[in-house]
């Protein structure tokens, strides 16, 4: 099983830009780590930090002034679908020795980043590195899905961190009142306390003494989405309309392997739901970083799999007949999304990318009961099945009436009631032809 779902991975990667949360691994002579968080920009923008990790010592150093200096080219290029250039960013860094042994006996690892602002849209990031004293160079590509922080209430990418500490200096790696330098490879020393950092934006003003606070709680789960181990959940006040927060995860009693690292936080003042995940590698001293980088991409085949939502009844009785015979289950996906594709004669498959952003956003945002991922809720079979709503009327009225949301698809309406006043809404009435109708839900006993 294990070869097939490789193999098929292998196969459709290409097409699951933008799906996969892990830091690259350049090709070319210069070997480097490259990873990528956003955070809220200006104006409507989202500001896309780039983080590079490379060993110094592959450069090449030339004698200057009683000391060795090196210098390297650095750039990022933001690419839309059509692999045009939509926002660049170029930098030099040079280096200095005083002695080259240094380099030999065990290297300098050497770690940099840069912010781009870019519009919110899914891209490929290309980050270039080039040895200017010798003729080495190196390039990473990742796929990018900025999204939208400049509305509704919204969370920065995790960082999983190596050092946070509280700073009053202005360094590249400080963010608002603390050096924050990224674990840019994501592989974490099992049982050492895992640091992460995280901002939250749109938070609402509130009117009483508890909607003016927030709830945040995290967790380390498996690759299926399931807690492995939870963390105290704590509430704060709100500090205005954004929070910072540094979170400190301990891993011990956790076994070697992926995990992701997912918080969640819920504003009291408008009732509204975000959940951000990051994976990590929890990898016991002396593991192979090298194995880490090449996990098959758990993820991703979960969501290339779910296809419930938008398979005919056929294709779910094909695929339950399946079930078990792995080689034709994985022949029966393949064909099942060439199906779908919108541009079969390109190597992109549009129709899976959007499944994918699709589920990943409804993962994200969406708050499901105990051990259900958001895109397994009603709000996710919705949005995965017809996409985002044209427009969203929200009712969190602290009241006697309970929390509801009114999504707007042109003409037709899907009515979500949160009956228990946990985050946790119903699909209670639809106007669409075929979904469940109740235009009386207001007078119903719920």
């Amino acid at each position: 099983m294990r070869f097939i779902i490789v193999s098929l991975l292998l196969a459709v990667s290409y097409a699951l830009v933008g799906a996969e949360d892990w830091p690259g691994k350049s090709q070319g002579g210069l070997k480097f780590f490259a990873d990528q968080a956003a955070f809220k920009g200006a104006d409507s923008r989202s500001l896309v930090e780039f983080y590079i990790l490379l060993e110094a010592a592959q450069i090449q150093y030339v004698p200057e002034g009683g000391k060795f200096v090196g210098e390297m080219d650095l750039s990022v290029a933001i690419e839309d679908s059509a692999g045009t250039a939509v926002e660049r960013s170029f930098w030099t860094r040079r280096l200095s020795v005083q002695d080259l042994a240094n380099l030999s006996e065990g290297g300098i690892p050497y770690r940099d980043v840069t912010g781009v602002q870019v519009s919110p849209g899914i891209y490929q990031a290309v980050v270039q590195i080039e040895d200017m004293f010798g003729d080495k160079s190196g390039e990473v590509r990742l796929p990018l899905t900025v999204p939208d922080m400049a509305g509704a209430f919204a969370a920065s990418d995790v960082i999983l961190a190596s050092r946070i500490e509280k700073s009053t200096s202005d360094g590249k790696f400080s963010k608002s009142g603390f050096e924050v330098v990224p674990n840019t490879t994501r592989r974490h020393l099992l049982g050492e306390p895992l640091n992460a950092y995280l901002e939250l934006y749109n938070l609402a003003p509130g009117e009483t003494e508890r909607s003016k606070t927030f709830v945040l709680g995290f967790s380390l789960t498996d690759t299926a989405g399931v807690a492995v181990k939870t963390y105290p959940t704590s509430r704060f006040q709100k500090p205005g309309s954004s929070a910072v927060k540094t979170l400190v995860a301990e891993t011990t009693d956790l076994k070697p392997g992926r995990y992701y690292f997912q918080v969640e936080a819920f504003d009291a003042g408008n009732r509204q739901h975000i959940r951000k995940r990051r994976s990590v590698r929890l990898a016991s001293d002396g593991a192979s970083a090298e194995e880490e980088l090449t996990e098959d991409q758990l993820r991703q085949f979960r969501y290339y799999k779910t296809i419930d939502v938008l398979a005919s009844k056929e294709d779910k009785k094909v695929y339950g007949q399946l079930k078990g015979d792995d080689q034709a289950l994985m022949k029966f996906l393949r064909q099942f999304w060439k199906k779908l594709d919108p541009t079969p004669g390109t190597d992109i498959n549009e129709r899976l990318i959007e499944h994918i952003r699709r589920m990943r956003h409804c993962d994200d945002y969406f708050s499901g009961r105990a051990g259900q991922s958001g895109s397994e809720t009603a709000m996710g079979r919705v949005y995965i099945q017809y996409g985002a709503p044209d427009d969203v009327e929200r009712d969190a009225s602290g009241g006697v009436s309970k929390p509801s949301e009114l999504w707007h698809y042109g003409r037709y309406e899907f009515v979500f009631l949160d009956r228990n006043g946990l985050g946790h809404y119903e699909l209670v009435h639809s106007s669409y032809p075929g979904e469940l109708s109740n235009p009386m839900w207001e007078d119903s006993p719920f």
